[in-house]
């Protein structure tokens, strides 16, 4: 759930992708220009970001 409402993986696609700034931009606009629409969806993107970038610990996962 986000905001009261649960949303679909595209829309946590959509969502994530409108929010990427400098080259994180560059990057998706690059790599979505093959994508197939069954591609966008959250885990998707997911995957593709812990491929370029690697896997980020925030405090709040080490805390846990």
């Amino acid at each position: 759930m986000l905001g009261g409402e649960t949303w679909t993986s595209a829309e946590l696609y959509y969502g994530v992708t409108a929010h990427l700034k400098g080259d994180a931009n560059k990057w998706l606009v690059i790599m979505s220009e093959g994508l197939e629409a069954e591609d966008c969806t959250f885990e998707y993107l997911a995957s593709r970001l812990r491929k370029k970038y690697g896997r980020r610990e925030n405090t709040w996962q080490i805390q846990k």
